[in-house]
């Protein structure tokens, strides 16, 4: 089933069961089964592949108290279209953009965010990156999260990158080598 809730101008287009938009304007769910957007206006979540594709995985996505925010896919043309466990929440003007693939992503706050992969023709997969607050940042690479910066695009996979850490009350390390020192 899919429902609509108090809202003007949104849709819930084909094979996108179990899905539902709760309050807000024009906002569009197309081919993303159990997916929800919430309080939230001019946003989708939609796979590029045509209705009648049995390429079309896109489930679980949900853009929750955001403004100009999408979650989709670009490539159809036969191709599996893969959008899982994406979600966008308290935002403005953000994307979570997929190739092909994308899993597991989050943006939480902020403004002009976005989630996509390099851009160079064999990475088609961006999974469980994640954005949270700041301004125009771009994760480039799976795995790898943005805490509070600005006008930053990430650089290798499997990094948290950020400004400024305060860091109180007590604590332990590992082993390991941090800028030259060996710690014990």
């Amino acid at each position: 089933d899919r429902w609509i809730g108090v809202g003007q101008s949104s849709l819930i287009i084909s094979s996108s069961d179990d899905s539902v938009i709760l309050g807000g304007n024009d906002n569009l769910i197309r081919l993303s089964q159990n997916s929800a957007i919430v309080g939230s206006d001019m946003s989708s979540i939609k796979t590029a592949a045509l209705p009648s594709s049995a390429h079309v995985m896109a489930l679980n996505n949900v853009i929750v108290g955001s403004k100009q925010s999408h979650i989709s896919s670009s490539v159809g043309s036969g191709q599996p279209d893969v959008l899982w466990y994406n979600s966008i929440i308290g935002c403005q003007a953000q994307g979570i953009f997929a190739n092909r693939y994308a899993v597991g992503n989050t943006i939480i706050g902020g403004v002009g965010n976005r989630i996509s992969p390099v851009d160079d023709g064999i990475n088609t997969r961006i999974d469980y990156g994640a954005i949270i607050a700041g301004y125009t940042n771009t994760v480039k690479h799976s795995n790898s999260v943005i805490i509070g910066k600005s006008l930053f695009t990430t650089t290798a996979p499997n990094t948290v990158y950020m400004d400024n850490l305060e860091v109180s009350g007590t604590g332990s390390f590992g082993a390991g080598e941090i800028g030259g020192w060996t710690i014990d």
